[in-house]
């Protein structure tokens, strides 16, 4: 059995997005719990806010260096060589694996001993003792790239290979980990107990990529060699994307820094919606991308554009299809999700205005999820092309405008009250004092938006037309359906208020039932109006 799980291959996009999609649906599912656990043992306040502040500088390593560079470089190299020579392929892998990791460790140590200082970056608004507290869980914390940094060229070499169902398997048993760390190392050890809960579920993702890699032919080798060709070649490519990387990680820092300011509990509040809105794009657009990367870098390879295209303009139309749905059933039923998962476990603590603030946050998230979910297979289309600058330049310009948007929005909501009045009508925010921090998920929204579009305009004059007109038609048509689904949702959710929302019983009946009545009218329309990304996921007669 065991066996079976690390030699399944999944032959098309489709059945490795399935597989890849089954797997966040479990794990955002995890998740969830994992949130919602951690609001009802921590609450809204600031212990919460310096747990998820001492992220940012382990998560700004990770993904400068291996995440946002190395990663998303090693999958189209080592598909150049593998196709050429599978024992050059082998040893490039190592030498890639061995200078990136060592570099990785080193800065590490920096970061250990530079936490003090960074602590006053991350979180400005925080006190001496909160920032104290801050840079223990940092420490802690900075084991976290090394291992997701094997485990990302490990899990590089598991795509190749297209065995998804080992890959994806590792999120579940990361998300398991932090939840048993909060149940039952929490109340005796507080964040502290979840931050090496983090670790261990860190640890066994890398050690479930390794070994799979190592069924694949990986054999590890202490080889290094800077002066090499392929080195140099590694850096020219992921100096943009560490670029990109770092303005990606730049803005969360000063997201953080900028909500550290706010309220207290404005850092929860935002990154549990943060962490909402990356339901339909963890559930849709990553596997997607995930799925289709390893394809567009063979295609590339074997000099076969017309396939590329064609394959990059379907898989758009059918992250649309499912995601704006998504997007527009999660800002119609959003006030119940959080009260479901963040007001059920967290009711003890997690307040109804942290309740109320982060449902409208989600809201504003909703607005750009369809891009959100369509910037990883836009990337991918560039880095299978061995273009790793145009995506950084944009990611660059983007932070850019997220950062000055995110301050322009709180300074509109807090002096211009004309603002204020249209983010309290649209978000339902009647009565609440500090709103501020829902400005920061709209920036969030509109700058994903450019980027999307900047990247899709930017593909086209590289690679010339990849079928936008069918996209276009394909959205048109997917977003009349999704309005209708909407409003429908809406309206039976008024219908269903006679369930006593106030129970958690009430409630999950009133939400489920008007989501399964959208999604049913969605479906249906889909299929009347022949949607070709519906016929693909259904067996036909051909």
């Amino acid at each position: 059995m065991i066996k079976r799980i690390f030699h399944f291959e999944s032959k098309t996009i489709d059945s490795a997005a399935l597989i890849l999609f089954l797997s966040a649906l479990s794990s955002r599912i995890l998740g969830l719990v994992r949130d919602g656990l951690l609001a009802g043992y921590f609450g809204g306040g600031r212990e919460l806010d310096i747990y998820f502040a001492a992220f940012r500088i382990p998560d700004f390593l990770y993904n400068i260096f291996i995440g946002g560079g190395v990663a998303l470089v090693f999958l189209p190299l080592f598909a150049q060589y593998y196709v050429k020579d599978r024992e050059k392929a082998w040893e490039i892998s190592n030498l890639i694996l061995n200078i990136f990791l060592s570099f990785l460790f080193l800065c590490a140590i920096v970061a250990f001993i530079l936490a003090p200082y960074l602590s006053k970056l991350v979180a400005p608004g925080f006190n001496q003792a909160e920032r104290s507290l801050l840079v223990c869980l940092m420490r802690i914390l900075l084991l976290s790239p090394i291992f997701f940094g094997a485990a990302s060229l490990f899990g590089s070499i598991v795509q190749y290979f297209n065995r998804f169902l080992v890959y994806s398997i590792a999120p579940l048993i990361y998300n398991l980990s932090i939840i048993l760390s909060i149940v039952f190392f929490s109340e005796r050890f507080g964040v502290i107990g979840v931050s090496w809960g983090v670790i261990i579920g860190a640890f066994l993702y890398f050690l479930l990529q390794f070994v799979a890699a190592k069924m694949c032919g990986f054999r590890w080798r202490g080889i290094f060699n800077f002066r090499s060709k392929v080195i140099k070649k590694t850096i020219l490519l992921i100096i943009p994307r560490m670029v990109a990387s770092a303005a990606q990680q730049i803005n969360l820092i000063v997201v953080t820094a900028i909500a550290s300011t706010l309220s207290k509990g404005s850092i929860a509040v935002f990154t549990f919606a943060n962490n909402l809105q990356y339901i339909p794009v963890g559930l849709i657009g990553t596997p997607f991308a995930l799925a289709a990367f390893p394809q567009f870098s063979k295609l590339i390879s074997s000099n076969n554009y017309h396939d590329f295209k064609e394959k990059l303009c379907n898989t758009i139309s059918k992250i649309l299809f499912f995601v704006v749905p998504f997007s527009v059933m999660l800002f119609v039923l959003r006030a119940q999700l959080v009260r479901l998962v963040l007001g059920t476990l967290g009711a003890q603590r997690f307040d109804w205005v942290a309740t109320r603030l982060t449902a409208a946050s989600l809201g504003a998230f909703c607005f750009g999820i369809f891009a959100v979910s369509l910037i990883p297979l836009l990337a991918r289309a560039f880095f299978s092309l061995q273009d790793t600058k145009t995506p950084a330049i944009v990611s660059v310009v983007t932070v850019i405008i997220n950062i000055l948007l995110a301050f322009l929005f709180i300074y509109f909501i807090q002096n211009i009250s004309a603002v204020r009045e249209i983010f309290v009508k649209v978000f339902d925010l009647e009565g609440i004092k500090n709103i501020d921090v829902v400005g920061l998920p709209m920036a969030f929204s509109l700058a994903s938006i450019f980027q999307a579009f900047s990247l899709i305009f930017l593909l086209v004059k590289k690679i010339g037309d990849f079928g936008l007109k069918k996209i276009i038609g394909s959205t048109k048509r997917i977003a009349f359906a999704s309005f209708l689904m909407g409003f429908n949702t809406y309206f039976f959710l008024r219908v269903f208020e006679f369930f006593n929302n106030k129970t958690v019983e009430g409630l999950l009946a009133q939400t489920v039932l008007a989501a399964a009545i959208g999604v049913s009218i969605y479906l249906f329309l889909a299929w009347f109006m022949k949607f070709p990304e519906l016929r693909d996921f259904i067996p036909h007669k051909r």
